[in-house]
């Protein structure tokens, strides 16, 4: 691949001479993404020389590993489909990863640390993916990897804070954090977790200068850009608010939190709030979002919670104890465990409806089936029980779900009806059924 020194002619020769190593894809996308002139010739020449529907794999692996440089995720992955290689197993590690699928970016990355075990950006990946799993152990051995080989980098007090907030030890994960920026100032990972603790803290203030410090680098992350976004909304700036949402749509369009904030926002500027029964609802909101971390728990208990992918009281308010107990190795310990912690915030299990508003994004999209089927069905965002039935069914596409019937899912452990309507209304706002028997 060229040096990237230079732009308009070299952007311009980018889609003919893609990266070959994840260290040159990581750089490359920096540029595209983080220079505008880059970016709208790399687009322009991208657009005149591929084929709007490639049918090889070679077209198929040039034209995703472009549209993941343009910051276009999904259709890159629906591209590159499951082609081995550094950069496409790169790609499909890196978006996982970013959709909270914590399990599938370890295994996609572990095929690329098996055969260069010093990449800087797969570490990364991996640490951040095993702080998703809250797995201190596995985490502590990446730390001392990352201190061996990078321990002069802002990545070494990154993982360090990534694994002092799992065990608890906030401060010391926060005091980690700004050792990291003290090193380089721009460390997207550790803003993003400095601005997160300040927000926890309600130190409001601290955490929009450090989310903004954030969103003003190329490329701006989605995850910060949303979580202004909400900041500024709670504030009351519905401009600003506005502003983070539309930067998220203008790379992708269909992104459905960010299209669900922007009508959110937009309707809330125009609406009268009692304000007595907002800051009650505002108390209520922050109880159920309180992490999972913030308690002493037991390690099986953490672990389990973990994988169920349970972060907050409001997860875990949304599962009945049957749910939990159907869980492999959560027992009545454990439940004792979890309904003590419970109780002392005024919450029971089950007392919260499994996510039911979680579809209304989804509705309002303009759904084009022949991509839907493509999509995994963790954007369907579905309840612990119905995802442990589709991972053991092997489904991992909507396109797979539609292949099966009501009698096929049925006939699985553990789930039911109520499962099983779960499914149809998620199917439904992307214009979608079960096959039919």
């Amino acid at each position: 691949m060229p040096s990237l020194d230079s732009a308009p002619k070299l952007a311009a020769q980018l889609p003919n001479a893609l990266p070959n190593t994840v260290e040159e894809l990581e750089a490359a996308r920096l540029r595209v993404l983080g220079e505008s002139d880059f970016y709208r010739s790399f687009e322009a020449s991208f657009y005149e020389s591929s084929p709007t529907e490639p049918t090889d794999d070679a077209g198929k692996l040039k034209a995703g590993t472009c549209r993941y440089l343009l910051g276009q995720e999904a259709r890159a992955l629906e591209l590159i489909g499951t082609q081995k290689g550094e950069v496409p197993t790169f790609i499909r590690a890196r978006v996982a990863l970013g959709r909270g699928d914590a399990q599938r970016a370890l295994k996609e990355i572990a095929a690329i640390l098996d055969k260069k075990p010093a990449c800087l950006p797969a570490r990364l990946v991996r640490a951040d993916a095993l702080a998703q799993l809250s797995d201190s152990t596995s985490l502590e051995k990446e730390l001392k990897e990352l201190q061996k080989n990078h321990g002069d980098s802002a990545d070494a007090p990154y993982v360090l804070g990534l694994l002092r907030e799992i065990e608890g030890e906030y401060d010391e994960a926060v005091r980690a954090f700004q050792q990291a920026l003290a090193i380089e100032a721009t460390h997207v990972g550790a803003l993003f977790r400095l601005a997160y603790h300040q927000s926890l803290r309600g130190d409001t203030e601290s955490a929009i200068d450090l989310y903004e410090r954030l969103c003003n680098q190329k490329p701006a992350p989605v995850g910060a850009l949303l979580n202004l976004g909400i900041l500024f909304e709670d504030d009351e700036d519905y401009q600003l608010a506005r502003n983070c949402f539309q930067r998220i749509l203008d790379f992708d369009p269909n992104h459905p939190r960010a299209r669900l904030y922007l009508q959110d926002v937009s309707a809330s500027s125009a609406q009268y709030y009692d304000e007595e029964r907002k800051r009650n609802e505002d108390k209520h909101a922050a109880v159920l979002g309180i992490p999972i971390t913030d308690f002493e728990l037991s390690v099986r208990s953490r672990n389990c919670l973990a994988n169920m992918n349970v972060r907050t009281l409001g997860d875990l308010i949304s599962l009945s104890e049957p749910e939990l107990l159907a869980f492999k190795n959560f027992g009545e310990t454990s439940l004792t465990e979890i309904k003590q912690i419970l109780n002392q915030k005024g919450l029971t299990l089950g007392m919260l409806p499994p996510k039911p508003d979680s579809n209304i994004g989804l509705r309002a999209l303009d759904v084009d089936k022949s991509t839907a089927i493509h999509k995994p069905v963790g954007e369907l965002d579905l309840s612990v029980r119905s995802r442990r039935a589709l991972e053991t069914l092997g489904v991992r596409t909507l396109g797979e779900l539609i292949g099966l019937s009501e009698l096929q899912l049925l006939s699985c452990k553990n789930f039911g009806q109520t499962s099983l309507m779960e499914i149809k209304k998620k199917l439904e706002a992307y214009g979608l059924a079960l096959k039919q028997e």
